[in-house]
């Protein structure tokens, strides 16, 4: 029943997609609607031209360049990956606030000045003064005012049945205690439970964030949001924890360390141990081995 309800929850979360993406496409057709105003001006001869939202084009090139550095920067390994693409949900709330949000309301993101000529000639026959921005379509505003009502009334029925129920502990807290209690206090793991280990005890157990990607495949120092410096200031480290969720081999830890002491299993973790301290053991295999010049002399 959990597993259907956070399903179910997820899939109203789409709802929030479709409007952020909604935003984004009136946010681009606002962002080039100026310029395609401006080519049939410059065809016609005309003088004015409608200016675009400034705001609204911000958001709509800051969605655009986060996705592209998503796609072109960030290394997908797997389904962790998606979190650095967070900024586009606060920019697409925001877009999604000024594009639909000023249809909603009933006015346009944009206002239409008038010309000299079309205002004189509007003071000349009336006496009126231009009205300024034009209500947006009233077909659209009462589709989409209960729409994102309903939208609105559903996340808060789900946030009431979230707060209804009892917060799941972090998950590693329990890996993080027993760590404590077996007197592991320094060691290496993967970037997750090295992160979260370090967190849950408070900066008790000293855990360094390392993958397998070292020279001929050793274990060395993750260099992707990790202290860097903390191989020469973490205390002596004596065990390497693994996960069957990460990227960090047991024969990758086995070739970098040799044969372990002792094993222990935690949950779906596998803690392997040593006497000896393995900073250093672990700065040593992860250098490549010193060039050598020889020369070679024929006799004679």
């Amino acid at each position: 029943m959990p597993k259907r309800r956070n399903v179910a929850f997820a899939l109203v979360h789409l709802i929030g997609v479709a409007v952020a993406l909604a935003g984004f496409g009136f946010g681009v057709w606002c962002l080039l609607r100026p310029f395609a105003r401006l080519a049939r001006a410059r065809r016609l001869g005309a003088a004015a031209v409608a200016p675009g939202d400034l705001v609204t084009d911000f958001l709509v090139i800051a969605i655009a360049a986060n996705c592209a550095a998503f796609v072109l920067e960030v290394p997908i390994e797997n389904i962790y990956s998606s979190h650095e693409i967070a900024p586009v949900l606060a920019l697409g709330a925001a877009l999604a606030g000024r594009t639909l949000g000023s249809v909603v309301y009933g006015r346009r993101p944009w206002t239409e000045p008038a010309s000299a000529g079309t205002a004189s000639a509007g003071t000349a026959a009336g006496g009126a003064q231009d009205p300024g921005p034009r209500p947006a379509r009233t077909g659209a505003r009462r589709v989409l005012l209960p729409a994102l009502a309903a939208g609105l009334a559903v996340y808060a029925v789900l946030l009431g049945i979230a707060a209804a129920h009892r917060q799941a502990p972090p998950r590693n807290v329990g890996l993080a205690a027993w760590l404590a209690r077996n007197h592991l206090t320094s060691g290496f793991a993967p970037y997750w439970e090295a992160a979260s280990v370090n967190v849950d005890t408070g900066g008790a157990v000293t855990v360094l964030a390392v993958t397998d990607s070292g020279w001929h495949g050793h274990v060395a120092p993750q260099k992707w949001e990790t202290n860097t410096l903390l191989p020469d200031k973490m205390p002596p480290a004596h065990f390497v924890l693994i996960s069957p969720a990460e990227k960090v081999r047991r024969s990758a830890v086995f070739a970098t360390f040799g044969k372990p002491v002792k094993t222990y299993k935690y949950g779906p973790f596998t803690i392997f141990v040593w006497h000896e301290n393995l900073v250093p053991v672990m700065k040593k295999a992860d250098k490549a081995p010193a060039t050598q010049t020889v020369s070679v002399t024929r006799p004679g």
